[in-house]
């Protein structure tokens, strides 16, 4: 219990603190678009309460999340307890990104037309797949955070994605938390997270680039002030926190459904949440979930709507710690599982979050049906 409000109490300050966030970084913000910040005139007094009222908004959600990953998290692993084994077929996955990459296959925003689907293939491969392979590595003894950092750096250049940069770094944030085998250099962690970031962020410059150039890195490098503001814009605190406000009170963003599969509540999210006009959706923009959530409406609905979401983030839970309890292997799977609906419910997309759910509980009936099976085959014997 302390340590979920503890937990809760960071969280709460985190949030409240989003007007000073948004101070020191109030000439990156426009009225519109992608770092726009609507009407909102650096107020602090105003912005200190509507971060106030946002945070006790979502701490009661804050805390049942927790309440349902902590059983799951904090499974003891132990299938392999040889690091070599693991080390190796890490060492295979960074050789297979270097090629894939040399041939633009599974690049973020970079679209290479290939039969079955490889680009695809080795997208999610590298973004869903490999990190459970890393949570087995963390789950040995005294893992390395710099083997994590080198991995990350790897990962994250050659697809272009920050989250496939940062996922393993968090991963080993937690298990410094969670694990006794893995020694706690949760500060240490944290710093490459940021940096990791910072040079995917300017690595993109390149890669994208039609012409690359080196210039075009050490160009974002200069211009890479504000990594931990691009974090806070990720996750939808700071700005879209007082941006939540303008929004609610235009009542433009009350789609209920739409909300609870896919984590829009705003049927043209990036024109109503941020005021900018796209032609094309290829690549999508919308505020994170929890601002989503907090927009769709005021009054007694929005009571049972806390529920219903809450329900729904206990039945996805559930669904994997029934998992984690088919053995050593599933453990892996399910510490994963909850870590991508973590991501998945705090910035979104819950479209993925609900695909997650469809998919444990197919795997959840699976299991079942095998073990059931196995039963009456010991019976005949």
């Amino acid at each position: 219990m302390i340590k979920k409000l503890k937990i809760n109490l960071i969280i709460f300050i985190i949030i409240f603190l989003s007007p000073v966030y948004v101070n020191y970084y109030w000439s990156d913000f426009t009225v519109n678009g992608w770092m726009g910040i609507g009407q909102y005139d650096n107020n602090l007094s105003h912005g200190f309460y509507m971060s106030f009222i946002y945070a006790i908004y979502f701490i009661p959600l804050f805390y049942f999340l927790i309440k349902f990953s902590r059983p799951i998290l904090t499974k003891n692993i132990t299938t392999i307890k040889n690091k070599s084994a693991y080390v190796i077929i890490i060492n295979f996955f960074i050789l297979f990104y270097i090629v894939a990459y040399s041939f633009k296959l599974g690049i973020t925003g970079v679209e290479t037309p290939t039969e079955w689907h490889l680009s695809g293939l080795v997208h999610y491969f590298r973004s869903y797949l490999a990190p459970i392979v890393i949570i087995g590595y963390l789950s040995t003894q005294k893992p390395s955070l710099n083997y994590i950092f080198i991995y990350s750096l790897i990962a994250g250049i050659a697809s272009a994605s920050r989250f496939v940069g940062v996922t393993p770094l968090a991963l080993y944030f937690i298990f410094s938390y969670i694990n006794k085998t893995v020694q706690g250099k949760k500060f240490l962690s944290i710093l490459m997270i940021l940096l990791v970031f910072m040079l995917i962020t300017a690595a993109r410059q390149y890669i994208f680039s039609d012409n690359p150039n080196i210039e075009d890195v050490i160009l974002s490098f200069e211009q890479i002030n504000s990594v931990v503001n691009q974090i806070f814009l990720r996750v939808g605190i700071g700005r879209d926190v007082m941006l939540s406000f303008e929004v609610l009170d235009s009542g433009a963003c009350n789609e209920y459904i739409r909300f609870f599969l896919t984590g829009h509540s705003c049927s043209d999210p990036p024109l109503d949440f941020y005021g900018l006009y796209l032609e094309s959706h290829q690549y999508y923009l919308a505020a994170p979930t929890l601002p989503n959530f907090f927009i769709i409406s005021d009054g007694l609905g929005q009571i049972l709507l806390y529920i219903l979401f809450i329900l729904q983030i206990y039945i996805g839970s559930k669904l994997v710690f029934l998992i984690s309890k088919f053995g050593n292997v599933f453990v892996i799977y399910s510490v994963f599982s909850q870590f991508l609906n973590l991501v998945f419910i705090i910035i979104g997309p819950i479209l993925f979050f609900n695909y997650i759910i469809i998919l444990n509980t197919i795997i959840l009936l699976i299991l079942h049906m095998v073990k059931i099976n196995a039963k009456k085959e010991v019976l005949k014997v």
